[in-house]
């Protein structure tokens, strides 16, 4: 499963113990594809990480784009890895 990066889920993302992959994007048909492949392997590994998203055309997302420091050249989709922040 991958859970939405929005205020009421970050207790629950970053309190699990589970490492955590941050997928960001901006939603064209080739990122949907992508993460509609994500999706479908996010279930069977839920046991061991947890994923979250956020579109980066929304405000959230582009302030999450901005802390990450990837608003230049962001290309539509990028996956950060969280397990050691």
């Amino acid at each position: 499963m991958v859970v939405e990066f929005i205020q009421d889920n970050m207790e629950y993302l970053f309190e699990d113990g589970r490492p955590v992959l941050f997928v960001m994007f901006d939603s064209t048909a080739e990122t949907n594809e992508a993460r509609d492949l994500i999706n479908a392997h996010a279930r069977e590994l839920s046991s061991r990480i947890l994923m979250t998203e956020s579109d980066t055309s929304s405000e959230l997302g582009a302030m999450v784009l901005e802390f990450f420091g990837l608003t230049e050249g962001f290309s539509g989709f990028t996956v950060v890895d969280l397990s050691n922040q």
